[in-house]
């Protein structure tokens, strides 16, 4: 597959093929799978022991844990998600990730309406 291709997102009531997750996207790497002015759905894979520094955005999100394990870092705990756990974060809410294994996690964001 060319890298210059553009990224599809799915349109409203298109499947998204979750066993393909794992195999289409590089490691470290992210893929938007649903992008509307409301909402970004995205999935990213992670090598074990690969961190991801202390971030914050200022809409709410979803982290969901598909396959793997990562341990999510806040200013109040330090927590591990494992494969079918999922946690909300506020907005503006401060946190950093590592990934215990060979994990796949999906993003929710959702963005007020401005």
């Amino acid at each position: 597959m060319a890298n210059n291709m553009a990224i599809h997102h799915a349109r409203q009531g298109e499947l998204v093929d979750l066993a393909r997750w794992p195999h289409d996207v590089e490691p470290g790497k992210s893929h938007t799978l649903i992008k509307t002015d409301n909402l970004t759905v995205a999935r990213l894979a992670l090598d074990k022991g690969k961190e991801i520094n202390e971030y914050q955005i200022p809409d709410p999100i979803v982290i969901h844990c598909i396959s793997g394990s990562v341990e999510l870092i806040t200013t109040r705990a330090r927590q591990v998600l494992t494969a079918g756990q999922l946690l909300y974060l506020p907005g503006n809410d401060p946190h950093a990730l590592v990934a215990m294994d060979d994990t796949i996690i999906l993003l929710t964001i959702v963005t007020a309406s401005g």
